[in-house]
């Protein structure tokens, strides 16, 4: 899980009930969505060089998950 921390003050968010900080701050992501894709694209680089099948399938899904999804209806 990833930690959300206050837009305002850069308090790290402890509880899981509260919407706002204590300061009226809004609770953001600590590492923007576009941060996020690059680290899960090295991750999927050193599956594929390493040959680590199972972290390439969970970092594909990750990714993009639909392109990884079964069908609903099968023919």
């Amino acid at each position: 899980v990833q930690d959300l921390v206050c837009k305002r003050c850069g308090d790290v968010k402890v509880t899981s009930m509260g919407e706002y900080c204590k300061c009226s701050g809004e609770y953001v992501n600590r590492t923007s969505p576009e941060k996020f894709r690059n680290l899960l694209r090295k991750f999927g680089n050193i599956a594929k060089f390493h040959r680590f099948e199972w972290l390439g399938e969970v970092v594909n899904q990750m990714l993009d998950p639909l392109a990884s999804a079964r069908p609903i209806f099968e023919s």
